[in-house]
């Protein structure tokens, strides 16, 4: 039973898109990281570490990385999505990317 779930984990895996190996790379690095900054927190005193600066720069950061990278894989899910289905909802179709119309010069005097 494990060697049949194992392999049907794995097909699904196998048949994901590029982005989804790059934010699978990117949610493992990162971790690894913070695992890194922890140990290295907590083990500064007999390191010799004094300075750990790079934990307090270096988690918020990698945070904020990945909260960018999380970002961009839902406005692409969207943005995909619109082109395959089309704006269903007319107010959506102004807040999109792919139906947005700029203002022209007079509706932008009428502000």
């Amino acid at each position: 039973m494990t060697e049949t779930l194992h392999k049907k984990s794995w097909h699904v895996f196998k048949h994901r898109g590029f982005t989804d190996y790059l934010y699978f790379l990117n949610l493992t690095l990162s971790w690894l990281f913070i695992i890194i900054c922890i140990v290295m927190t907590a083990q500064s005193g007999k390191l010799g570490i004094q300075d750990l600066s790079l934990v307090s720069v270096g988690i918020p950061a990698v945070f904020a990385e990945l909260g960018v990278h999380t970002g961009f894989i839902v406005w692409k899910a969207k943005t995909e999505n619109i082109s395959k289905y089309g704006v269903r909802d007319p107010d959506m179709a102004q807040m999109s990317c792919i139906g947005f119309q700029a203002p022209t010069n007079d509706e932008l005097e009428d502000y």
